[in-house]
């Protein structure tokens, strides 16, 4: 009698080799070299555009406090005793109508992550006047108000930034050796006095006026 050999119908599981498994790590390797950088710059992007929100909001408050001051600005710097400079009236106004814990947000870069990482510029003041204590204002010089800078990313706590006897910008450049104001992918955000807010190359840039 014949005897028959059974033999497994049944598929055998085949394993990944060595070779395999590096090929697939290898290809996995390249898919993430290839997405990360746009993943960056997407977040980036991100920040920036956050940014820019953050300076156009601050215009807001700056636009609503001098139609509460007859067009009157705070000083942008002083160092008298008992007056406050810009960000500190803009900080008690917004206390008394959005709350302090907008104007901390709204001055906060997400790149940086810390308060105050804008500075005014401090050639704005067209005339001075004097008013009870503790106000000093000044008159804001409207002379092509779209290309004029207001506000600008700056060194955190830098708030009163002034080119003082170096003239604009090189004065800024100066006073940030680690190129902070360039924390947008190599470009530093800027608020006009018409209140919109663009991207520029540098504080030194064709069509940007101090």
């Amino acid at each position: 009698m014949k005897t028959r050999t059974a033999t497994s119908n049944t598929s055998k599981r085949r394993c990944f080799t060595l070779i395999e498994l590096l090929v697939v790590v290898a290809i996995i390797a390249v898919l993430v070299a290839i997405l990360l950088p746009a993943l960056q710059s997407a977040r980036a992007q991100g920040h920036k555009m956050l940014c820019l929100s953050n300076l156009k909001q601050i215009y807001m408050v700056e636009h609503f406090y001098a139609e509460d001051h007859d067009g009157w600005h705070p000083l942008t710097w002083t160092n008298y005793p008992g007056y406050s400079n810009w960000y500190l009236e803009f900080q008690d106004y917004c206390r008394n109508h959005r709350g302090i814990e907008y104007w901390w947000e709204i001055n906060r870069c997400p790149v940086l992550e810390s308060t105050f990482c804008y500075a005014i510029n401090h050639l704005l003041a067209h005339s001075w006047r004097s008013q009870s204590d503790p106000f000093l204002f000044y008159e804001v010089r409207e002379e092509a108000p779209s290309t004029s800078i207001y506000l600008f990313d700056f060194v955190p706590g830098a708030v009163m930034a002034s080119p003082l006897n170096w003239g604009p910008p090189r004065g800024f450049i100066y006073l940030d050796p680690g190129n902070i104001r360039l924390r947008h992918l190599g470009r530093v955000n800027v608020l006009f006095l018409d209140g919109h807010a663009a991207t520029h190359t540098d504080l030194n840039e064709s069509g940007i006026n101090w």
